[in-house]
């Protein structure tokens, strides 16, 4: 991984509301409302403590029984995401 030591937070001025299968996350600057699966909720959550992708995978590891390559590519692509929606700091 890359990014490794890069500490993921959120960006500031969105509202996330935890839900049974996922999250929503409302950003006020933006107007928009994004849906989380269960999988990316817990990434935004470890996001908004500030976490590095290695502790990410770690938390995911720790909630989920997968295959760390899965898990690792999951984030990843996650943490992508979140990226290129701006959602990220």
């Amino acid at each position: 991984m890359a990014k490794d030591n890069k500490i993921w937070r959120a960006r500031k001025g969105l509202a996330f509301r935890k839900l049974v299968d996922g999250g929503m996350l409302f950003d006020q600057k933006g107007q928009q409302v994004h849906h989380f699966n269960e999988t990316a909720a817990v990434v935004w959550e470890l996001c908004a403590s500030g976490q590095t992708t290695v502790e990410i995978v770690a938390g995911l590891r720790s909630a989920y029984e997968a295959d760390e390559t899965q898990i690792v590519a999951d984030v990843e692509e996650i943490l992508e995401e979140f990226s290129q929606s701006d959602l990220l700091q």
